[in-house]
């Protein structure tokens, strides 16, 4: 599909500056930006504090525990750094 929009010159010198740092075109920015817009992967910027933390909750408890450390070994910095 081709289309042609009409921008204000502050978005588009927005948007050119994001594609820049990413070191794209600024319409392969905007085709990227309207995709994932489109298959619901810019869906995180939507939701709420508490949708966010529970997606997060959600995302975490896919993974193994990790190793339970004891308290010790955080308090001498030889345990932090044992090659030095």
């Amino acid at each position: 599909m081709t289309m042609k929009l009409e921008l204000n010159p502050e978005a588009e010198a927005g948007l050119l500056t994001e594609a820049r740092a990413r070191g794209i075109s600024l319409e392969d920015f905007v085709k990227q930006v309207l995709e994932e817009r489109s298959s619901g992967r810019g869906q995180a910027s939507r939701l709420s504090t508490d949708e966010r933390l529970r997606a997060f909750d959600e995302f975490i408890a896919g993974f193994e525990s990790p190793a339970i450390l004891p308290e010790e070994a955080f308090q001498q910095r030889e345990n932090w750094y044992p090659d030095r």
